[in-house]
């Protein structure tokens, strides 16, 4: 039951208002699926280009990529990490029939070279899109010459429109990846006609075979490269649909729903999250015809994602999740919850740290303290007006990681 959440909520808070978010709505909900930050803390954001910020600075060497909208993979300004179009067809030549003969591309270059202290800002922004635009377009252009090499061949991957297409052009982005110097990277894939109010299951099916197909052959490839067991997929949306069907034989918005998460070293097989205790009115999370409130937010999904990617300090992943403590630490996902190689271990609200303040139920001599209070705990878990709590009985310390080569 995921969803995007401000805070933990049922249907007697002010959901409406405390969720931050206009519910129910495409173009708010997708955009806060992708940026996981409900209350704008890092604007202009989106989760995973927070993700590939923090990993840069500890030295990996990392690309954000998009084949659609790109809103989930930028950085912040500061860090200014550009993100890649990635092309689904070859690259058609830059401006072929030009006027001023073939030197084009470098007179472009020089009128928006290096600028001066007396440029506009609407100037120098203009210059650095033209010049990236352009980096991109001759590297694409290297690029491209390259897929009909051995090496980047990629005509054994079957090409079909949609969303088969975008993951071939993501397959065969990867396949250079050692060229691009990349160790890290994120990429975002759309794959839309899912707003079923009509004949939902015939639409549904269609839509679920598409993606299946293209799943497939995209594990397949990964496995052909070798690196399946350093990607993983995460599924998403802007909202699930209502559980009560409407007239049409289709489904209206709603707000939780059911993901999946898969890779070669995710530890599969099994259902994380809350699943409701009542699928009726009688639930605390059920709202008009089945539309069910989240209990699972995305940050805990993407807590145990970027802890695998390399980011492990509790500094670190609040800069790439900056709502999470707006949650109880217990319910974050672990990259041991997720993955087979995961090294942190797991937050169970159930036996480990069932309040979230930081002091393992083992240690913690006042198990129930509130989740806003967590913060103001000493080492024995209890109040004490201190501005942090103590971790200095943690069992263990999290793990240093350095730059490697995957995932």
């Amino acid at each position: 039951n995921t969803g995007v959440l401000n805070k933990p909520l049922t249907k007697y808070d002010d959901y409406a208002t405390e969720s931050k978010v206009q519910l129910f709505a495409h173009n708010h909900m997708s955009a806060e699926c992708y940026k996981v930050d409900t209350q704008k803390k890092i604007a202009g954001t989106g989760v995973g280009g927070r993700l590939l910020d923090m990993l840069r600075r500890q030295g990996f060497h990392t690309s954000a990529n998009s084949l659609g909208p790109d809103g989930m993979v930028k950085g912040t300004a500061l860090d200014n990490n550009p993100v890649w179009t990635i092309p689904v067809k070859d690259p058609q030549v830059f401006d072929r029939y030009s006027s001023v003969g073939p030197s084009m591309i470098n007179l472009i270059k020089s009128l928006n070279g290096v600028g001066t202290e007396d440029d506009s800002l609407l100037g120098e922004t203009w210059s650095s899109k033209s010049s990236q635009a352009l980096f991109e377009y001759e590297k694409s252009m290297e690029f491209a010459e390259l897929f009909d090499t051995p090496d980047f061949n990629m005509d054994h991957y079957k090409v079909e429109k949609g969303v088969n297409e975008r993951f071939r052009a993501t397959a065969q982005y990867m396949k250079m990846r050692t060229l691009r110097k990349v160790n890290r990277e994120v990429f975002i894939i759309p794959h839309e006609g899912f707003d079923s109010h009509s004949e939902q299951k015939a639409d549904v099916n269609t839509l679920f075979s598409t993606a299946n197909t293209a799943l497939t052959r995209f594990v397949d490839e990964m496995k052909v490269q070798g690196i399946w067991e350093n990607v993983v997929i995460i599924m998403g949306s802007d909202f699930g649909r209502s559980i009560g069907p409407n007239s049409n034989g289709g489904t209206d918005h709603g707000w939780g729903g059911n993901y999946f998460v898969i890779g070669g070293s995710v530890n599969g097989g099994k259902i994380l999250g809350q699943y409701p205790e009542h699928l009726s009115k009688l639930s605390d999370h059920w709202l008009s015809r089945g539309r069910m409130i989240p209990t699972t937010p995305w940050e805990s999904t993407w807590h145990g994602v970027a802890q695998w990617m390399g980011i492990q300090s509790d500094e670190d992943l609040a800069a790439v999740l900056p709502n999470k403590d707006n949650f109880r630490k217990c319910d974050m996902f672990t990259d041991q919850d997720l993955f087979v190689d995961g090294q942190v271990p797991s937050y169970n609200c159930a036996t480990m740290d069932s309040d979230g303040d930081g002091v393992f139920d083992q240690f913690d001599l006042c198990p129930d303290t509130p989740s806003e209070l967590a913060v103001l705990v000493d080492e024995t878990g209890c109040l004490s007006g201190s501005l942090a709590p103590s971790t200095s009985l943690m069992p263990t310390s999290a793990p240093t990681v350095t730059p490697t080569e995957t995932p």
